[in-house]
């Protein structure tokens, strides 16, 4: 298949031929974005098949199944790129690495509301767009687990699991004591699987055709979204 920048599309708020918004002003941590919901009671649990709601429910839906052990599946409210260009415009850095290791994070939040974080270390393999200096690993940050344990997953993109390898679309993080990055959204991440790529679940347009390519296609592609040439790491 080739790949161009034009026929990459998906759905999104901005107006058409709206420029590529950048930068953590454009990005909605999913985090973050679980946090907030969760302290204003904007959540609705699914539990074998009954639904019961708080007040004020506004921006995120959870599905949760009766086993602590089973995943929380959150949906948040954060914006969409329409676009690989979009996509890229809005990340710091893009790399093609491999999971080395996952482990707890902080603690965000308080009580029954609280999420601990996850934080992944990524061996780069090569850098797409952006630069990591001369680091050859890097720290990512997402959302790992609720108060109780259970699993998150938001927005369909589930946890890579150690040996994972893929192309992470990422913006910095903001912490420098923690130095790690952040997914730019669920639409960022592609891994590696039986030759093609799998992304998110959720039938998100974008994530549907860049989970279509092949990992050659999807590097060609950013390269070309992100206007430089790749850096090996």
């Amino acid at each position: 298949m080739t790949a161009t920048r034009d026929a990459v599309t998906a759905t999104g708020t901005e107006p058409a031929g709206a420029a590529p918004r950048r930068g953590r002003w454009w990005l909605v941590l999913p985090l973050v974005a679980v946090l907030l919901a969760i302290g204003a009671g904007a959540l609705v649990l699914r539990d074998s098949g009954r639904q019961s709601s708080t007040s004020g429910v506004q921006s995120a839906t959870v599905t949760s199944g009766g086993d602590a052990l089973d995943a929380v599946e959150v949906t948040s409210d954060a914006p969409t790129a329409r676009s690989l260009d979009e996509l890229v415009g809005a990340s710091d850095l893009v790399v093609e690495a491999a999971v080395v290791s996952s482990a707890e994070g902080r603690w965000f939040g308080d009580g029954d509301a609280a999420i601990l974080s996850r934080l992944v270390t990524l061996q780069v393999r090569q850098v797409l767009v952006g630069s990591t200096s001369t680091a050859s690993t890097i720290l990512v940050e997402e959302e790992g687990w609720t108060a109780d344990g259970t699993p998150l997953v938001v927005d369909g993109l589930a946890a890579a699991a150690e040996g994972d390898r893929g192309v992470w679309f990422l913006v910095d993080g903001g912490d420098p004591d923690v130095g790690a990055y952040v997914v730019v959204s669920a639409q960022g991440r592609y891994l590696l699987s039986d030759g093609g790529l799998v992304g998110a679940s959720g039938g998100d347009p974008l994530v549907s055709v860049l989970s279509s390519m092949t990992a050659a296609e999807l590097r060609e592609a950013v390269v070309q979204a992100g206007g430089s040439s790749p850096d090996g790491a």
